[in-house]
C-alpha cells in the first residue's frame, strides 16, 4: 500500500461544513477546512478528515469514474442526515477514540 499524498487547505466552506476530503486521483487528496472555525475545532476536524483518507484508501469509501460516490460498494444517499451516514459515524468514532489535543 503506497503513502496517499494529502495536500491541506484553508477554505471557504458554507458556515455550516467544518471540513472535507476530495479524493484527487489515486493517492491523492485534498482536504479543506474552514478558516471561519476556531483553531481548537480545525485541528480535531483535520483527524476527522483523516479517517475518510484511511476509508477512501482501504475502498470502503470511494469515488467512481461516473462521479457516484460509494460506501461499501453502494451509490451513497446523501438525503441521509450527516449523524446517519455509516463513514461519518466511523470517523467520528475513530476521532474520539484516538484525537487528543
Amino acid at each position: 500500500m503506497q503513502h496517499p499524498q494529502i495536500d491541506i487547505i484553508l477554505e471557504p466552506l458554507h458556515i455550516n461544513i467544518i471540513g472535507i476530503t476530495h479524493k484527487l486521483g489515486h493517492n491523492r487528496y485534498l482536504i479543506g477546512l474552514n478558516p471561519a472555525y476556531p483553531l481548537e475545532i480545525l485541528q480535531r476536524t483535520l483527524h476527522h478528515e483523516l479517517v475518510h483518507v484511511k476509508q477512501f484508501q482501504l475502498g470502503l469509501l470511494d469515488k467512481q469514474t461516473n462521479g457516484i460516490d460509494t460506501w461499501l460498494g453502494k451509490p451513497i444517499d446523501w438525503h441521509k442526515p450527516w449523524a446517519s451516514r455509516p463513514w461519518e459515524q466511523m470517523a467520528e468514532e475513530e476521532t474520539r477514540q484516538l484525537y487528543n489535543p
